[in-house]
């Protein structure tokens, strides 16, 4: 009972002050949640650190978010009026985030002229010093800021779900930072800023000796996303699970899919392929004539129709080409390895290892 009427006289002498405040007890013990001027007074927060210069990082990274952990705060006081409030949470759970507020905030959809690439419902906020110098989309799936001041670029690609999908927003990408196109924005949402209804170009003017190896990269996947688009096209499949970091395997089936759509041949300077042992324990004079006691030769390998081709957990099955590897002055490799498994036939298959001494080793489907 002691309890209530202390927190009572203390709620009524608070408020005499200015201060509301949200008390709690507990275990005979009182404790406030928060407290809050009643006339939108500002109450002052000091923070001391170690180890942490807040001055360096707020010049460094004008416009990012920068958080400070426990283990650089020492100490927090909090005042209002002159009145000392006293800060009674564990620092150890506390979390400093210091949010930078753009001069600039509306929502918009984003296009390239004369593309299909479209993303809607984009979040945009300009950060600067009267001019905008530093540009940021927020968008569901990805985040891209541009630095006019830095003349650079980030962005940060979440989860997406298709390839679809992928294909816009890499493709959005590709067009702005590598061939340097022209953005459309389109306001939907003003959300009380002063930007025009009407839609507008906007250009960013990206370096093109800037960020390199970004462009690089972004160049990469987005070709990548346009060749497994295509094969999902052309063959009537859906990869539910890829991925843009794929191994040589991964590649080199992507591109034997895209040998066939496109009636192509490769020139390559080796390559390694699997064989059955029967289908080579059939003809085996001829192999060992040819390949196996031979330094160099021309040889051709042909693929009975029926092939597959594994990507992404879908099988994709060639049932109209044959697939033809050839070349007039090839070399295996392996023959020592090759030679044991013939003898052995503890397998099913093996793999061969082809090089071309001058580079006329091709790969086609017939």
């Amino acid at each position: 009972m002691c309890s209530k009427v202390d927190s009572k006289k203390g709620t009524v002498l608070l408020n005499k002050w200015g201060l509301g405040a949200d008390f709690s007890i507990s275990n005979g013990k009182i404790s406030y949640r928060s407290f809050k001027p009643l006339d939108n007074a500002e109450i002052n927060i000091n923070f001391s650190f170690k180890n942490f210069n807040i001055k360096e990082q707020l010049m460094q990274n004008p416009f990012q978010i920068i958080e400070v952990t426990s283990q650089d705060i020492r100490s927090i006081k909090t005042s209002y009026k002159n009145i000392e409030i006293p800060f009674t949470q564990d620092l150890s759970d506390v979390l400093i985030k210091l949010i930078p507020v753009p001069n600039t905030r509306f929502k918009a959809d984003l296009s390239i002229p004369y593309e299909d690439f479209y993303l809607n419902d984009v979040l945009c906020e300009g950060y600067g010093k009267g001019a905008v110098q530093l540009l940021k989309f927020t968008h569901q799936k990805f985040t891209f800021e541009f630095d006019f001041i830095k003349n650079t670029f980030k962005f940060n690609l979440k989860e997406v779900k298709s390839l679809k999908q992928a294909f816009q927003i890499l493709g959005l990408l590709h067009s702005l930072v590598v061939q340097g196109s022209e953005l459309i924005i389109a306001p939907t949402d003003k959300m009380n800023s002063n930007v025009i209804e009407e839609e507008f170009p906007f250009s960013f003017g990206i370096d093109e000796n800037n960020e390199t190896d970004l462009k690089k990269d972004i160049d990469y996947i987005f070709n990548l996303v346009k060749s497994l688009n295509s094969i999902e096209k052309f063959y009537r499949v859906t990869f539910k699970n890829f991925y843009f970091n794929i191994n040589a395997d991964e590649y080199d089936a992507i591109q034997l899919l895209l040998l066939h759509m496109n009636n192509e041949k490769e020139r390559i300077e080796a390559i390694n392929f699997s064989v059955k042992i029967s289908e080579l324990q059939s003809n085996i004079k001829d192999f060992k004539d040819n390949v196996l006691n031979s330094d160099i030769n021309p040889i051709s390998f042909v693929y009975n129709r029926g092939f597959v081709v594994p990507l992404f957990g879908e099988e994709i099955h060639i049932t109209d080409k044959k697939l033809i590897i050839s070349g007039p002055d090839v070399v295996l490799t392996n023959k020592t390895e090759v030679s044991r498994e013939l003898k052995k036939s503890t397998k099913e298959s093996l793999t061969l290892r082809l090089v071309s001494k001058t580079r006329q080793l091709v790969r086609y489907f017939n």
